[in-house]
Formats: structure tokens, sequence, C-alpha cells
């Protein structure tokens, strides 16, 4: 067991209950928020601007994983209907929808929303100090998107997979496998101009890597990779991972003074330090998060 391991087994549903209930005294003052793990770099700025509820009026709780953002919601939702509160969990591979208190992403997670071209085009403008006229701009960009359609088609069969594992692990029981530590990194070396295969990714190496897995025949992976609709439905860890390869190889690259035209002197991005936190204001704000804030700031004025 790993040391991410051992803090999600202390934050639970349980231990984030006690703390709420401690903060009673502010049960009519406060908004209480209920996150997986640190999305709340991402959601606090936003419910801030959408529910125009200020920081300081809200109490936020970061609650490991989904199952836990779930079980708190079940815990609370009957003695505590009075009490301002707000749950916010990754769709992932399962199907459900935003509903009531709860809000649920449009793609697999929040990281999917890191890595979109509109958030690539905005870290260029704001980092790299490029305007979207410049030739190495449009270089930069059409080079992402070829790497990320690339990269995109080689994960998808991963993905299918891992929604295969996820699905057996509901119907016969977890098996010994720290999915949240599958790293793309053994099987991809990603530069913004060419993407290397170290090791394909297949039914069978997956295997070799994962030898406690579920075994799955090609047939049933194929019916898995037709639920997949599209990039915002892969799983985002990996996307951010891809994502930060590519800015750390155009920062390498502009060090080194290669690929772009000009040196950029005032480049300071860090994409391994506090990835959420520090480009939370790049990524893409959905329409059905934006909703479900402003209505949300609408019942509370009912409520006045």
């Amino acid at each position: 067991m790993n040391i991410e391991e051992v803090r999600n087994k202390r934050i639970n549903a349980e231990s984030i209950f006690t703390k709420f209930i401690k903060n009673r005294d502010f049960f009519n003052e406060k908004l209480f928020c209920f996150f997986e793990g640190e999305d709340q770099k991402y959601y606090g700025m936003r419910i801030e601007r959408y529910a125009e509820i200020s920081e300081e009026d809200t109490i936020f709780y970061s609650c490991g994983g989904k199952e836990q953002v779930l079980k708190l919601y079940s815990m609370l939702k009957r003695n505590y209907s009075s009490v301002k509160k707000m749950f916010f969990i990754d769709k992932d591979f399962d199907e459900i929808n935003s509903q009531g208190e709860i809000y649920v992403t449009p793609c697999y997670s929040i990281e999917n929303l890191y890595v979109t071209d509109k958030t690539f085009k905005n870290i260029l403008h704001k980092e790299f100090g490029m305007n979207s006229i410049d030739e190495d701009f449009k270089k930069c960009l059409q080079d992402f998107q070829d790497r990320k359609k690339e990269y995109n088609a080689e994960i998808i069969i991963f993905n299918a997979w891992l929604h295969y594992q996820k699905d057996m692990m509901k119907e016969r029981g977890r098996v010994r496998i720290n999915y949240e530590n599958i790293k793309m990194n053994k099987f991809f070396d990603i530069k913004i101009d060419t993407l290397k295969i170290k090791r394909k990714i297949t039914i069978e190496t997956l295997k070799e890597e994962y030898s406690e897995a579920y075994d799955v025949e090609e047939s049933q992976l194929i019916k898995y990779i037709d639920k997949i609709e599209n990039e915002k439905f892969l799983r985002g860890k990996n996307q951010v991972e891809f994502f930060k390869a590519i800015l750390n190889d155009l920062i390498d690259k502009n060090r080194k003074e290669v690929y772009f035209s000009n040196k950029i002197k005032s480049l300071k991005i860090n994409p391994d330090i506090n990835f959420l936190g520090s480009f939370s204001i790049y990524a893409e704000t959905p329409r059905t998060l934006i909703d479900f804030l402003v209505e949300y700031k609408g019942c509370l004025n009912d409520r006045l």
C-alpha cells in the first residue's frame, strides 16, 4: 500500500462527517462543499463566480474518492436538509447525471477540462506570450492537436480495458491493482512534435503489466471501445499526463532554443507543481456547471 492509498483510507465519509458536525455553529451561515481529492482547486473560483458565494463564506471538504462523497450525501440529505451544501463528483465510466445538490462532470473528470484546445490556446497566449496570428502559435496548436489525436487513438484500448475492469470489480469484487497509479509514460515518449511508442498497448501487454487484472476477450473490448464517445470520456489523469508532457517539452525546447522562431524569455510555468491549482484559471467551465451554480444561487435567494 502506497502513501496515497494510506491517505485516502484516512479521508473517508465518517471522518469528514465528524468535521462537519464540529462546524455546526456555521450551519445557518456557510455553504458546505464536498469534493473528490483536490477538486476544490478547480471548483472554488467557479463557485465564487457563478453562485456568487465568496470562499470566505464556504467550507470545503476533500473527501477522498467519489464513493465517499456519495456516502456523505446519503448521510446528510435527510437530517441536514436545511444546511446549504453542494457535492461534486466525476462521471468516470458511470452512467450518472447531476441532480439536486450533486454536480457530475459532463466528461470523465475535471482533468479533461484542462486538456482542451481552448485551454492550450489560453496557455500559449498568457504564459508563452503568443498571439493567435503568430506562426509559432499556429505550429504549436497544430502539433498539439496532431499529437493528442495520435495519443488518444493509442490509449482508447486502455480506456476500454479499464472500463471493463471496473465493471468486473463491481460484479466480482476488487482485484489488487492500484488503478490510480497507472501511468502512460511506460508506453509512450510524448513530445510536441513526435509521439514515440515505447510499448504498444494491447490486451497482452496490459495482462503482462497487470497480471492480477480480469481476463478480457477482444470481442468484449470492442464493445467497450464503442461506449467511449470522444476524448472527453477518456480517463482524465492520463489526459493530464499527456498535457504535462507536451508543456514540459515546449519548456525544454525553449530552453534549448529549438522549435520556436525566438526564445521566450519570461516563461515561468512548471506543469509538475500544483497542476490543478496553477492551471485552473485556464481550464474550461462547462455550461452544465454554470447552470448548476446559477440555479443553486437562485435556490439560496428563494430561501431569503
